[in-house]
């Protein structure tokens, strides 16, 4: 696994990063259409810095559109955007699993992913019974 990390470190840039605000941590409420199971999201910050958002409220995920503003006000949290200082050829991987344990910056953990696949893949089952079972019992 050092290998992979070793191999894709300049995706992480999480060294050179500026942090502002409170580190994130799982307990803070994170809107579900920043959630998905398709990979990361390449961030591009070589021509300009960029904003990530870290209170997983902004509308335009991964960036920061100032949600956290009114989440802190109503939360009495301080919670503030990550800073991603623009670098030439700089790109920086956001994880978009929630499981990753370099967050926002995606781990690369497999292990991760396929535990929410595993996840995902049981409530399907069980949704998919579900249903089916509802129609069978309608029928008789």
């Amino acid at each position: 696994m050092n290998q992979i990390k070793d191999y894709f470190s300049n995706w992480f840039g999480s060294e050179e990063a500026e942090i502002t605000g409170e580190i994130p941590s799982p307990q803070w409420e994170i809107s579900g259409e920043n959630f998905s199971l398709d990979g990361p999201i390449p961030v591009d910050a070589s021509s300009e810095d960029k904003y990530i958002c870290r209170c997983g409220q902004s509308k335009n995920y991964p960036y920061c559109d100032n949600s956290h503003l009114s989440y802190n006000q109503n939360n009495g949290t301080n919670i503030g955007p990550l800073k991603i200082n623009q670098e030439k050829d700089r790109v920086v991987y956001v994880c978009r699993c929630g499981h990753s344990k370099e967050r926002p910056f995606c781990g690369m953990n497999k292990n991760d992913h396929e535990n929410v696949i595993d996840y995902v893949f049981v409530v399907m089952v069980f949704t998919t019974f579900a249903i089916f079972g509802a129609k069978a019992y309608e029928t008789h």
